[in-house]
């Protein structure tokens, strides 16, 4: 059915208004374990999600059948939902933007690279690992993902959109022992939406070096030493930072960034932008309810500048929406891609005056040693031992604990090695004043 005559099929069952988005994903993932294929899936998801409107309260439902006998039957559902709704905020229905950011994020030469192909990437990179160290005694397993979607958003006031993409990602998993007969892992993965730009040697060489600079790791006296982040750690807690910003928790009371708007709340080092305009994968042109994303800064070199909104809490405050509405059926409220301003110097730098100090390289435990509403934290987290402005001893047997919003209070320095992270992220490596770390 085309677009008109299903929203006035939606207005011959009697809804007020009506919002659709039309939602479909294709999905591939392939994994080795020991020359073999461990796993294989292959998935395609084609789904609808109706809003409809009736005497000003609104419901959503959800169906994958689009003829017209199946989408009547999900509009009187709509209809009679909504007519049982408790709901006191009325509906938006949103009628669009003045302007829309156009870019195509699909690559069709990704999409029609035969499978065959991207299976013997992965054979490749796993034959390398075994031959790469003979320290390395395991490789747990190696998986290439693939993922491309579409969606388009119409309603009954005239909205008419559409975005979509796709991208790949290889992860691999080894098992290096050290002298000491104790084994470690180590994990790393690629992303992107061009093979081309995929690097097997550098690949297998990160991976290679990650998991034996982890060999002979050793604990650390307990007690607050300076403290450097890598980036993929400083992604973890700027997540938890930027999660302040939404508005639904400031008028809720659960920010602890609530009234601190034009004022300095962490560091005068740190500036964090929102980009959903950047040139990668990570590009959105409007969030799920059609309104326009823009780009916006966060944090002015500690400054906070700006609450995130969809449209029913920019309606409390009395505001626009920023366009950072995101779910179909319930729309809350997150970010596209994060960019935190990098330095001018490498990380040797930020080190080199640092007599005794810890370099983290991971963290783990997230879901139960961090709460998002404090910001309070102890997390198991790997690293380096940092003596005389250099990196030596890994550790491991270690934990480092504090407050997110302390910490970025206490930045003393950010370094240039900015890095594209999967969790919609570029961040660098931070200098912390000091930090609570636990060992012996």
């Amino acid at each position: 059915m085309n677009k008109n005559k299903i929203l006035n099929l939606a207005k011959e069952v009697g809804l007020d208004e009506v919002s659709l988005a039309f939602l479909k994903s294709k999905s591939v993932s392939v994994s080795l374990y020991h020359h073999e294929i461990d796993s294989y899936e292959n998935e395609n998801v084609d789904n609808c999600i109706i809003k409809g409107v009736y005497l000003d309260h609104f419901a959503s439902v959800s169906t994958n059948k689009l003829d017209e006998k199946n989408l009547r039957l999900s509009f009187e559902e709509a209809k009679l939902s909504a007519a049982k709704s408790e709901k006191e905020e009325k509906p938006i229905i949103f009628a669009g933007s003045p302007k829309y950011k156009r870019r195509n994020l699909f690559n069709k030469e990704l999409d029609e690279t035969p499978l065959d192909y991207k299976i013997n990437l992965i054979r490749e990179i796993e034959n390398k690992l075994e031959k790469a160290d003979p320290r390395i005694i395991n490789v747990a397993g190696v998986a290439y993902i693939e993922s491309s979607s579409t969606s388009t958003l119409i309603n009954s006031k005239g909205l008419n959109l559409s975005k979509g993409g796709n991208y790949f990602v290889i992860h691999a998993d080894v098992i290096a022992k050290g002298e000491d007969e104790k084994s470690r892992s180590y994990y790393d993965f690629a992303f992107g939406s061009n093979l081309k730009d995929f690097d097997v040697d550098a690949f297998v060489n990160k991976i290679k070096d990650g998991v034996i600079a982890k060999l002979d790791a050793q604990s650390i006296k307990s007690k607050k030493y300076p403290t450097i982040l890598n980036p993929k750690v400083t992604s973890t807690f700027l997540k938890v930072l930027v999660g302040w910003l939404n508005a639904e928790k400031v008028q809720k009371h659960t920010s602890k960034l609530e009234g601190k708007l034009n004022e300095q709340v962490i560091s005068k080092k740190i500036t964090i932008v929102e980009d959903p305009h950047a040139k990668n994968i990570f590009f959105v042109p409007f969030d799920d309810e059609g309104v326009a994303t823009q780009k916006k800064v966060l944090f002015d070199k500690g400054v906070l500048k700006t609450y995130l909104y969809n449209l029913e809490t920019a309606k409390k405050d009395n505001v626009n929406a920023t366009g950072n509405g995101y779910g179909h059926a319930v729309v809350g409220i997150d970010t596209s891609f994060l960019m935190l301003k990098p330095g001018k110097k490498n990380e040797e730098e930020l080190m080199k005056d640092i007599k005794e100090g810890v370099y983290i390289t991971e963290v783990k435990g997230l879901h139960s040693g961090l709460d998002t509403t404090s910001g309070d934290f102890s997390l198991e987290a790997e690293g380096f031992l940092i003596e005389n402005g250099k990196k030596t001893t890994s550790l491991s047997g270690i934990a480092i604990s504090g407050n997110v919003l302390q910490l970025f209070k206490e930045v003393k320095a950010i370094a240039s090695n900015a890095t594209l992270n999967l969790g919609g992220t570029s961040t660098s490596s931070l200098r912390i004043k000091s930090l609570q770390v636990s060992g012996e």
